[in-house]
């Protein structure tokens, strides 16, 4: 037998002593302080809840509650327990009512708990419970992606989503709850609940349907083409089975209302396009722009950054769905998709209302982080987006501000995609193709 040759190590390089010992600028900080940068050993999400707790108490008990629309819907829900069915009856001081059958069943609760409405302090405590739970569930999820707590810091400094919660009690928020429990199933990869989940949130408010396009992505992605019926198939049976007592009875009348695609929005009241003309704003080819846009950027970002890194692209990741051939996406990926997939549908919302801020919010510093942009910028963006939503009435100046935030975020997003993705992570590139 030859004898083994065991060949000297080389030494090592003038740059390599240089650099041994040496920790990068997040590492050296990672050490110094782990409250804000270790997800696992820091206490900082629980100081923050328990900061949020009071916070919330002290709002209602010091801030004075301004009427928007419980009054409303607690008229709307009044004539439902006084047994209207018909959508087109159900009215309040605002007009009809224009949410699905989820909406109803939760203010029927709050309604009650309230004294049919009227003791509003009740439904304020409701919604700082629903407040917390919002705080805790998108804690959870940066948690598990292991993102640096200091993030956390930026969920619970926004006036905005305070008022939206506590001081407002808009169904908005909790259609995201509902979104974030979803979120949660998908990283447990329990896909059925995960489709429940997410078809209650669109049963409450359907703003919920800008994640659509990025959730049947992941589903194909990691099903395959034949259960990803099956899910769009539950996914409608959910709606069917929650308005069911409205469907039963007025079916046209339920779908119209609740689903109203065409529904107009009025110009007073919209934060992202003041600088535009009323008629502009109301134009029906503005709208239909919008729509081009919304599209062109999701199959943009499909072709070129969700399914790119595949051998074939595409039309190689659609052949593998047919066979589940793919590999499962990594949580991290999940939450991307989703959240640049629901961003991507508010940068080129026909109309943004104040309480629409909760829509992304909770994405907003995870979709900062992974642009790949300087601090100090995201920063910037951050405070510049957080200035925008607190200004009433909203202005020429704060919709441009909006308009350039946005629009640089995404770009951010797009060119920065590969880069954002954390080293440990598992990426969309290292798919294995099962043998065919």
């Amino acid at each position: 037998m030859k004898p083994i040759e065991i060949k000297p190590l080389k030494p090592a390089s003038s740059e390599a002593k240089a650099n041994e010992g040496k920790l990068t600028r997040f590492e050296s900080l990672k050490l110094k302080y782990p409250v804000l940068t270790n997800p696992d050993t820091s206490i900082l999400p629980y100081l923050l809840l328990a900061f949020e707790l009071i916070l919330n108490i002290a709002i209602v008990y010091k801030v004075p509650y301004t009427e928007i629309d419980w009054q409303a819907y607690m008229q709307q829900i009044e004539l439902y327990l006084g047994g209207e069915l018909n959508y087109l009856n159900l009215k309040g001081d605002t007009g009809p009512l224009v949410y699905p059958a989820g909406f109803v069943y939760i203010y029927s609760i709050l309604y009650k708990l309230s004294n049919f409405g009227k003791n509003i302090k009740i439904g304020q405590y409701c919604f700082i419970g629903f407040y917390l739970i919002h705080q805790l569930l998108t804690f959870s999820i940066y948690k598990k992606l292991k993102l640096p707590p200091y993030l956390l810091i930026f969920l619970c400094l926004s006036k905005r989503q305070h008022s939206i919660f506590t001081l407002r009690l808009f169904n908005d928020p909790l259609a995201i709850i509902f979104v974030l429990l979803a979120i949660h199933q998908l990283f447990a990869n329990s896909y059925t609940l995960a489709t429940i989940l997410y078809s209650i949130g669109i049963s409450i408010k359907m703003n919920c349907l800008l994640f659509l396009p990025g959730y049947l992505f992941i589903l194909f992605n990691d099903l395959g083409a034949y259960k990803l019926i099956g899910h769009i198939g539950l996914l409608a049976a959910a709606q069917i089975i929650i308005g069911f007592p409205f469907l039963n009875s007025y079916p046209s009348e339920y779908l119209s209302k609740a689903f109203e695609f065409t529904r107009q929005f009025d110009y007073e009241w919209t934060v992202n396009w003041k600088m535009l003309s009323p008629p502009t704003f109301l134009n029906s080819s503005f709208h239909k722009l919008l729509l081009m846009y919304h599209l062109v950027f999701l199959l943009g970002f499909l072709v070129t950054r969700w399914t790119e890194p595949i051998n074939g692209g595409i039309i190689q990741f659609a052949i593998n769905g047919f066979n589940a051939a793919n590999q499962k996406l990594t949580n991290f990926e999940k939450f991307k998709v989703l959240s640049i997939c629901n961003f991507i549908g508010i940068v080129f919302s026909r109309s943004l209302h104040f309480q629409f801020y909760s829509w992304y919010y909770f994405s907003i510093p995870f979709l900062l982080k992974e642009t790949g942009l300087y601090p100090s910028i995201s920063l910037l963006l951050w405070a510049s987006i957080e200035y925008v939503w607190n200004t009433y009435p909203s202005t020429e100046l704060t919709s441009v501000i909006l308009f350039v935030a946005h629009n640089i975020i995404l770009s951010g997003l797009f060119f920065n995609y590969y880069k954002g993705y954390k080293p440990q992570e598992t990426r969309i590139s290292d798919i294995k193709l099962k043998k065919q």
